[in-house]
Order: C-alpha cells, then structure tokens, then sequence
C-alpha cells in the first residue's frame, strides 16, 4: 500500500511541474486569461476531473483491500470512501491529503 500511494504522489507531482499542470494552475488562477492565451480550458477542466476520479477511486480500492470488504461493498465504498479522502486535505498541495488520509 505504501508503494502505491508513494508511486502515486510522485505521478502527481510530475504532473503538477509538468506544462499540463502549469495550465491548471493557471485555469485557477485566472480562468478569463488562460482562454485568452488560446488554451481550450473545458479540455483541461476535463482531463483534471479525470485524473481526479481516478486517484479517488485507487484510495478506494485500496481502503477495500485494506479492510478486506467483499466484492460487492468494495464497489460501494470505493467512492464514498475515495470522495472523503479526496476531501481531507489542504486544497492546492499534495502532502495535505495524506495527511488527511493518515488522520482518518
């Protein structure tokens, strides 16, 4: 489990130095301004939410093969668990949400 979510921090913080990532700091920042620039913000608000999915439901998946939940609660939980923890950390970092995740 370590090494996912090691493996998963560091994907993360590839993506977030990587020009991908510049683009969404700057949809942040100023929405008006990047679509001046010529970037196709909806695209990009896309893929983000994407991303986003995906690493609630690997904390969710993980949560179930942690507490060994049957199948059919694994697909459940996988969601709301994933959604909470997506949740617990400080918004624009990415040590806040393990820590979080650590908490609950």
């Amino acid at each position: 489990m370590l090494a996912v979510v090691t493996a998963s921090y560091l994907i993360l913080r590839r993506i977030t130095q990587s020009p991908f990532g510049m683009v969404l700091q700057s949809i942040r920042e100023n929405e008006a301004r990047t679509r001046a620039i010529g970037y196709p913000v909806e695209r990009y608000k896309i893929v983000a939410v994407m991303l986003s999915g995906l690493f609630a439901g690997l904390a969710g998946v993980l949560y179930a093969f942690q507490n060994r939940l049957p199948p059919r609660l694994r697909a459940l939980l996988g969601f709301r668990r994933g959604r909470d923890l997506q949740r617990s950390g400080r918004i624009g970092t990415l040590v806040g949400p393990i820590l979080g995740a650590a908490f609950f």
